[in-house]
């Protein structure tokens, strides 16, 4: 009897233990969110890579897993994907999602587009700023490089 009452109790022991160790979702946002807002954009990558594995639809989680990607320097062309899908639920995503997704159009030569985007951030948001980078600056460089 004490046999079972002690394997029950350390198998309660270990099971609270391992419980306690986890992360929830509000945590890792938390950690994701410290790091994206310092530019820590690699460190946040796999964070919020961890959070739409929870909620994939979710436009923000998506705007900031992208906007990681396009600072992954491998890893720039996948961010289209993610961050094509934040500007989708326009509503509910960040201004600055906009900024990013032309961001990934310049990176990659694509300047009309670029503009376009950029041009659609400067609209929603009335910041011409992101980070320390000025977006008319952006726009200029996207019309010297058209040309």
């Amino acid at each position: 009897m004490w046999r079972r009452l002690h394997i029950v109790l350390t198998m309660l022991f270990l099971v609270g233990g391992f419980l306690y160790g986890q992360e929830t979702k509000e945590d890792v946002e938390k950690k994701a969110e410290k790091h994206f807002r310092k530019s820590e954009f690699i460190e946040a990558t796999p964070l919020y890579l961890r959070l739409l594995s929870l909620e994939p639809r979710d436009p923000n989680y998506n705007y900031k897993y992208g906007t990681c990607l396009l600072h992954n320097s491998e890893k720039k062309k996948k961010a289209f994907k993610y961050l094509n899908f934040a500007v989708s639920k326009a509503k509910e995503v960040d201004d600055e999602a906009f900024y990013y997704l032309g961001r990934a159009f310049h990176l990659t030569f694509q300047f009309d587009k670029a503009i376009e985007n950029y041009k659609k951030y400067k609209s929603r948001s009335n910041n011409d700023v992101v980070g320390d980078l000025s977006v008319s600056r952006q726009i200029e460089m996207c019309n010297n490089g058209k040309s």
